[in-house]
């Protein structure tokens, strides 16, 4: 089990601990160093990330 601050697009499915809290959209940052995609968090990260906004940019370009 564990605990993780994540875009809500890549949040659908796991359960919300704070339900009543109202928390602030929270910036997201990458680390562009190449030494950072060693550590399988950060890799794992970027691969969704990219994933999900590949389909979002492939989405808005078909509607057009």
């Amino acid at each position: 089990m564990g605990v993780a601050v994540l875009p809500r697009i890549l949040a659908q499915g796991l359960n919300k601990l704070f339900v009543d809290l109202e928390l602030p959209d929270m910036e997201v940052y990458l680390v562009t160093r190449p030494q950072a995609l060693k550590q399988a968090h950060i890799k794992c990260f970027f691969d969704i990330l990219e994933l999900v906004l590949r389909e979002a940019l492939s989405v808005a370009t078909d509607s057009y």
